[in-house]
């Protein structure tokens, strides 16, 4: 499920515990709760993300990476079978 809104994953953790009206907890227990939860994650996971129009060379080990990567964690080449000169 894709959320748009804080109040939206509010409502859905609302309806998973059964307190649609803020009777065990209040509205804000619940948006601190979830900030929480996301502070406690922040790092732990990482997207792959796979560029085939890199072309490696045996002379360069410079490549430029799109803007909106923000922290690079590794980069790795996939092997290919198939060496840089041609062996």
């Amino acid at each position: 499920m894709e959320f748009q809104s804080l109040t939206e994953m509010v409502n859905a953790l609302s309806l998973r515990t059964r307190d649609g009206g803020h009777s065990k907890w209040s509205y804000l227990e619940k948006v601190e709760a979830l900030r929480e939860a996301v502070r406690s994650v922040q790092g732990k996971f990482t997207v792959e993300a796979v560029y085939t129009s890199l072309a490696f060379s045996t002379t360069s080990y410079d490549y430029a990476i799109p803007a909106y990567i923000d922290r690079v964690v590794s980069v790795e080449r996939k092997w290919t079978g198939v060496s840089a000169t041609g062996d």
